[in-house]
């Protein structure tokens, strides 16, 4: 491991802290440190208020680069861990591995925008040279250290091809958005090859981070009413990167 890489730090400490949680939990009321009161306010305040006290609910974000990533087939992870009756799993997993994520995307001046129950949509405003230089020493780090191990060829195996095709691709090097996706994709590899070792003895299913980065014209709107205050991205390059994440194109 790299000791001057930011992002293995940040990793390596939501390891320990889900891999410590779950190892308590049985002696322990089912519960996060923070609030369980039910709010749906992902953005609204500062330093992360894209309106930031603008009349309206709709603006223009220019062409930003968008981040998608998901869970591999949630559904039947969630089935799995049900049937088990170890939930719970999935509940500290996705508390721990968001907490990570937003961690990770402030130190690339980047944003979590929405939450979508197995996974994130984020945004990228500031791709300057120094966010790109820090994305590709980053990036380079992770090539270094992970992509010639044996327990990631076993972790990518189980993804489909469409999936985990751009893997092998070594031709657009120079392609930031490739980088962010690729980066992306070893950080939560990294972090799953971990925690799934904590997973009980013959689980079928495992913890699989699919993601997408595409850059494009995209809007972001403000749902907020008595129930929900909420930001949603719009624009066709939202789509692209989701689509991107399960090999549809």
């Amino acid at each position: 491991m790299n000791n001057n890489s930011i992002i293995f730090k940040i990793i390596k400490k939501y390891i320990d802290e889900l891999s410590f949680k779950l190892s308590t939990v049985a002696k322990d009321s089912i519960g996060f440190e923070d609030s369980l009161t039910t709010i749906t306010n992902l953005v609204g305040e500062e330093p992360h208020d894209f309106f930031k006290g603008e009349k309206g609910a709709l603006k223009n974000f220019g062409n930003p680069t968008i981040l998608f990533n998901d869970l591999k087939k949630s559904t039947d992870l969630i089935k799995e861990l049900e049937d088990k009756n170890i939930l719970y799993y999935y509940s500290y997993y996705m508390y721990y591995s968001s907490k990570m994520l937003s961690e990770i995307l402030d130190a690339f001046d980047a944003k979590i925008v929405e939450c979508t129950g197995d996974g994130h949509y984020s945004i990228l405003q500031n791709m300057d040279n120094l966010v790109a230089d820090k994305i590709k020493r980053e990036y380079s780090y992770f090539c270094e250290f992970l992509c010639e191990t044996e327990k990631f060829e076993n972790y990518l195996n189980a993804f489909d091809h469409k999936e985990n095709s751009f893997i092998d691709n070594r031709s657009h090097l120079l392609d930031v958005d490739k980088i962010i996706r690729k980066l992306f994709f070893y950080i939560f590899a990294y972090f799953n090859i971990e925690i799934n070792k904590l997973l009980p003895k013959g689980m079928s299913k495992k913890f699989l981070m699919r993601v997408g980065c595409a850059t494009g014209k995209c809007q972001i709107m403000r749902i907020e009413n008595s129930h929900i205050r909420q930001d949603k991205l719009i624009g066709s390059v939202v789509h692209k990167s989701a689509h991107q994440a399960s090999g549809k194109i």
